[in-house]
This record gives structure tokens, sequence and C-alpha cells, in this order.
């Protein structure tokens, strides 16, 4: 039997994109972390500020910053909206 080996990550940080074993070895906190981090670029880079987003989201601006600071999980409704307000 072969083994195939994993191509490395090419999602660019300003990317919500994942690919296999971009997370791999990471604690939940991390992945929290890293994609809360890629949300805020993808904000920045779209000039859409924290307030506009969650409005956006129909949540908290509070809750929105906490999942940008990776201390919420961020349901996949929401992952949804931000890809659409975003164009991603």
């Amino acid at each position: 039997m072969q083994v195939r080996q994993s191509q490395p990550c090419i999602a660019s940080t300003a990317s919500i994109a994942v690919c296999k074993g971009c997370f791999e070895g990471m604690t939940m906190k991390e992945r929290l972390d890293e994609i809360g981090s890629r949300l805020r670029e993808l904000r920045d880079l779209n000039r859409v500020s924290p307030e506009e987003m969650a409005a956006h989201l129909k949540v908290p601006v509070e809750t929105y910053n906490c999942y940008e600071d990776g201390k919420l999980d961020i349901p996949a409704s929401i992952l949804i909206g931000i890809a659409r307000r975003l164009n991603v």
C-alpha cells in the first residue's frame, strides 16, 4: 500500500477557505484564533467595520468581536453570512 503525502497548505492568510491539513495538530483554541484572525483580515481588506458586519449578521457587535478574537465558536450560518457579505 502506497501512502499519499499531503499537499502543503497554500491557503492565503486572507482567505477563510481551509485545506486539508491546515489545522492539523492545532488545539481548538488555536483553530478559533486562526479563523478569527483570517476573518478580521478579510473584513479589513473589504473595508467593513465590525459594527457593519455585526449588523449584517444580526448579532451584537460584542458577539462578532468574540468570533474574531477566537473566544466563540462560529456557527456555520454566521460563516455563510460573512462569506456573502465579503463576496468570498
